[in-house]
């Protein structure tokens, strides 16, 4: 069927109660009128639907369910008042704490990561332009971000990030280093966030950490407008100059042969 919009004020209004969570979708008098004169013809069934798109803040805990659950409730034209309520459902959401260093250990700040679904193919090979990125919280808190930076201390904290499996997809390199080649597969549960230090135990009673250690390595290819870029590619036009003037011999000896007999 066909959808039409109702302008919010004009046929609805919205409240919300910061205590309770509670938001609640009212329709207004008019809302209603526009509603039941737009319910459509024939057999099918109107629908009121409400969309909205809701964030973690920081005061929700790692290790707790947030419950969530909806209800609606109207009289309609006959006077009879009627209330429906959904089952109660949960929305669990874990940490990633990852360390970034070089090939000796030594911490790396700057090194720049987003994350993106494991479902989404676009990650795995690599490629960024239709990789469809995941927000979450970092170590500060406040509003959700798309991407996180390790600190001098080579570290970074995401956090309020649904339970599953996702890659972690670097956008930039400290100086001097390579981007990782591959993203980092990470699964995000109630544990993930802990470390050794938090005293997490596995079931058979470990000490676990459950830190992400990522390495990057030394730059193998010379930056652009370095020197060693420059030779590198002079040398490559000589080489390609070189084979082509040495098929353009063979083929001129081939036409002389040619004309000869």
């Amino acid at each position: 069927g066909t959808e039409i919009d109702l302008a919010e004020s004009d046929h609805y209004t919205v409240t919300h109660s910061e205590g309770s969570g509670e938001l609640r979708v009212s329709l207004t008098p008019a809302g209603m009128a526009y509603a039941s004169a737009n319910q459509g013809e024939g057999a099918c069934t109107p629908e009121i639907r409400v969309r909205l798109q809701a964030s973690i803040t920081e005061k929700a805990g790692l290790d707790a369910p947030i419950p969530c659950s909806a209800s609606v409730s109207y009289l309609n034209a006959a006077g009879v008042f009627y209330e429906a309520q959904s089952e109660a459902g949960e929305v669990h959401t874990g940490g990633i704490r990852l360390f970034v260093s070089d090939e000796a250990g030594q911490p790396l700040g700057g090194a720049t990561f987003r994350l993106t679904r494991a479902g989404d193919e676009s990650a795995t090979s690599s490629t960024e332009t239709n990789a469809v990125f995941v927000n979450f919280l970092t170590g500060n808190g406040g509003k959700p971000v798309s991407e996180v930076t390790t600190g001098e201390d080579g570290k970074a904290f995401l956090w309020g990030v649904a339970y599953g499996r996702y890659y972690l997809v670097q956008t930039k390199a400290p100086d001097g280093k390579d981007k990782l080649s591959q993203p980092a597969a990470v699964i995000v549960s109630a544990s993930s966030h802990l470390t050794a230090q938090d005293g997490w135990q596995d079931a058979r009673g470990m000490t676990v950490d459950n830190t992400v250690h990522l390495v990057n390595r030394e730059e193998t290819l010379p930056k652009t407008g370095d020197m060693g870029a420059v030779v590198f590619v002079v040398a490559g036009s000589i080489l390609i100059g070189a084979i082509c003037a040495l098929i353009l011999e063979l083929i001129f000896r081939t036409a002389k042969r040619r004309i000869r007999r």
